[in-house]
């Protein structure tokens, strides 16, 4: 391979991976769409899906809006599931009616590269460069196009705008459309296999809620995250864990890195006690023991399974209770293997830190930390970590609303709103003035004085914190509409 190109392609795999969070800006309003033929055009909801052609063309890719003399780079990863094997071509497609279920004009323009032959098993990852070269035509696609009747491709595709980055990156692409395509294919599929992954869940279709019992939905039995799956059609993880603060959540994020020391991993599947309540051994950059997973079990999946020293396991808290003086923080390895000594300050990487850093982000934080006008900027500083560790700029913040826990509540949430602009959500502002007309609910004298007093009313909690159905159903309405006015869901 011709060093100049592969030092290039080292390059690109590095800026990718260190300026994708900042530069790439993921096309806004983009769709697969899955063409078996010239009339038969669908609309799908994820960068990953399986088709077969039934006539002797077919084709599938991401659809965005058409923007002419826009360069795109496109990211295909494309395997042969079935047993017909077949020549792959990319071919820019244009659609005369921008993202709607079908189509009733095809333009099949530039094809960009040259074909590749993909027998049945085999795979193979397609990095272009093309720019939008057609007119008339309000949506344009790179598509996956099969010269076979019957193949069946499990395609993922990702499309970024790069109109106005750098020319490095835009060099390369074009050096991908050359005649030795052979050689520019082997450069794609060289890069990394866990980088590749990276780019599919960079998709944004999932959503990630961090947070706490507010967000796990103490107090009624359909938690917002659960309504906004519904709402946005989109997997949404549910990241609450009751009782927890801002610095307990970013722990489990990644925005507060937890270090641990003085441990011997058995080269067994038994558990290895890393600390107690007192003590729990889970120490941030701060030197501050941060004891997560106290509630909800004693472990979460935004946590397990993690890993140690290069060790896969399961962190584990024993306590019976919150506060048990008797439970303990333990780690127990998932194969096992050889025994490891820790004896530095060694970090433990959470599931979440490896595979939820790209989704579009909700953060609900803050409530136990019980901030005032004041101490709220230690909850910001937090928080900020916490964005600072996302893959992606596509978040937002939602408020506090318990002014029982939070007197000075006025103050944290204009604090918060100042910090951050558009991204800022304050539903307490909105349940004060609409929540009870919006849940279909009389007012009553406590109400009522609830509202004057500055308090969420009575009839829309389950306590003096936590709410009621109706009122968490409010919530993710209103998350869906901050997020679709930014942008980040259709």
């Amino acid at each position: 391979m011709d060093v100049i190109l592969n030092n290039k392609l080292n390059k690109l795999n590095t800026k990718l991976k260190n300026a994708i969070k900042d530069l790439l800006q993921l096309a806004n309003n983009i769709y697969m769409r899955n063409g078996v033929d010239a009339n038969s055009i669908a609309l799908l909801n994820s960068n990953t899906v399986e088709f077969v052609t039934n006539t002797t063309y077919g084709n599938l890719g991401f659809a965005i809006p058409n923007t002419q003399g826009n360069k795109y780079i496109c990211v295909s990863i494309v395997k042969n599931v079935g047993t017909v094997n077949s020549p792959i071509t990319r071919r820019q497609i244009a659609y005369n009616n921008s993202l709607s279920a079908s189509a009733s004009t095809i333009a099949n323009g530039t094809q960009v590269g040259t074909s590749v032959t993909l027998n049945a098993g085999q795979s193979v990852t397609f990095i272009d460069k093309f720019v939008s070269e057609l007119s008339g035509y309000t949506a344009i696609s790179l598509g996956i196009s099969p010269a076979t009747s019957g193949v069946k491709l499990k395609v993922t595709q990702m499309v970024y705008d790069v109109t106005t980055l750098d020319s490095d990156i835009v060099d390369l692409q074009m050096k991908s459309v050359n005649a030795n395509y052979a050689e520019t294919s082997n450069m794609a599929n060289s890069l990394e296999e866990t980088y590749k992954q990276s780019l599919i869940s960079y998709s944004a279709d999932a959503i990630n809620c961090w947070g706490d019992s507010l967000t796990r939905g103490v107090g009624g039995t359909i938690p917002y995250p659960q309504v906004l799956a519904t709402l946005t059609g989109k997997t949404v993880y549910n990241m609450g864990i009751g009782g927890e603060n801002t610095a307990q959540i970013s722990a489990r994020q990644g925005g507060n890195p937890i270090w641990v020391n003085n441990i011997t991993i058995p080269a067994g599947t038994t558990p290895v006690q890393i600390g107690t309540y007192a003590t729990s051994g889970l120490v941030d950059d701060f030197g501050n023991n941060i004891r997560f997973l106290l509630q909800g079990g004693g472990v979460h999946p935004s946590v397990n399974p993690c890993t140690i020293a290069g060790v896969e396991g399961t962190l584990t808290w024993t306590g019976s209770t919150p506060s048990d003086s008797n439970g303990t923080f333990t780690f127990t390895r998932t194969t096992a293997g050889s025994a490891v000594t820790i004896n530095r300050p060694t970090l433990l990487v959470t599931y979440a830190m490896k595979n939820r850093r790209e989704n579009i982000t909700v953060f609900w934080t803050g409530t136990n930390d019980m901030p005032d006008g004041t101490t709220v900027q230690d909850v910001i500083y937090k928080q900020r970590a916490m964005i600072d560790y996302l893959k992606t700029k596509k978040y937002i913040v939602v408020g506090m609303s318990s002014k029982s826990y939070m007197p000075d509540i006025v103050a944290v949430n204009d604090k918060l709103r100042k910090e951050y602009g558009f991204r800022f959500l304050d539903i307490r502002k909105y349940l004060l003035n609409y929540g009870l007309s919006d849940a279909g609910i009389t007012p009553t004298t406590q109400d009522n004085t609830d509202i004057a007093n500055g308090e969420i009313p009575t009839s829309l909690r389950s306590d003096e914190v936590h709410f009621i159905d109706a009122t968490y159903n409010i919530i993710a309405n209103l998350i869906y509409k901050k997020l679709k006015d930014l942008g980040y869901v259709n």
